[in-house]
């Protein structure tokens, strides 16, 4: 395990024991108000017995889906901040707050600072994206996750990094579509839901952060994930040489275990 998803694991256990925490205390609450004697030690056994399902051989935790799960704490402050716990005046007043905050913080000298950098690396890339025929970025941007859509010489292209792991799958193709929170505050008052449309490819790589040229700039990010996708693209369509590597064979007096015009790992024993 690499150390950024060891560290990703840690933070995610720790959110994890502290909605379990939140869950407990909430349900010893509904407990005392229906006079159940010893509250907090009844809801402490009841989140363990419904949602601590552990492996019997291993004891690690059991990640499959059939078993009920408590919130990981990363969407609606753990379901407790959830748009279903609230009236539709507190929608608009919290929409409205949230706005008011948005537009102070990026009108602060921090927010000004932040947006400069966001402008001298946007255009840099914008400047790189132009000598780079063939390839197109139609989206880009966020940290947790962070997302880059595209495609290189007409292959679509999605890539994701989020704690630390990233992976990048090319040909996307539209799987299904669902209906999602998150589109602000409709007339009414109520939270408003757009359709999403979810998409699959091939995962063509992943790896972590710290793989070598992975970059912190927009373009430095951009050139990584381009280089990834030419290297997969002249990998899959060489033919490795064919009859040259009975010649090349020859010259070095040993079977070629990689190839000299992609880089592929040819295996033990393969000249052609």
């Amino acid at each position: 395990m690499t150390h950024a998803a060891a560290v990703g694991r840690e933070q995610r256990e720790r959110v994890r024991a502290e909605v379990r925490g939140r869950y407990r205390e909430y349900l010893a609450g509904v407990f005392a108000d229906r006079g159940v004697a010893d509250a907090a030690e009844l809801a402490g056994a009841a989140i363990d017995a419904l949602f601590d399902w552990r492996s019997v051989a291993t004891g690690d935790r059991c990640e499959c889906g059939c078993h009920p799960r408590l919130s990981d704490g990363d969407l609606h402050d753990a379901g407790f901040g959830c748009g279903c716990t609230k009236t539709a005046d507190e929608h608009r007043r919290e929409w409205k707050q949230w706005q008011a905050d948005s537009v102070a913080f990026w009108d602060s000298p921090e927010g000004q600072r932040i947006q400069q950098q966001r402008d001298a690396q946007e255009a840099e890339l914008q400047e790189w994206l132009a000598a780079q025929p063939g390839v197109v970025v139609s989206r880009h941007g966020g940290v947790y996750p962070e997302q880059w859509e595209g495609s290189v010489d007409g292959h679509g292209f999605y890539f994701r990094e989020r704690w630390g792991d990233w992976y990048l799958e090319l040909d996307k193709r539209p799987a299904a579509q669902s209906r999602c929170g998150g589109a602000g505050v409709d007339d009414t008052g109520s939270a408003a839901a757009e359709d999403i449309e979810h998409a699959g490819g091939e995962v063509i790589a992943q790896g972590s952060v710290f793989a070598a040229g992975y970059g912190d700039t927009l373009t430095q990010r951009a050139r990584f994930i381009l280089g990834t996708i030419r290297v997969h693209l002249a990998r899959r369509t060489c033919s490795h040489h064919g009859v040259e590597m009975a010649a090349l064979h020859a010259v070095l007096g040993e079977q070629v275990r990689w190839c000299p015009s992609c880089g592929a790992h040819l295996g033990e024993g393969v000249t052609a």
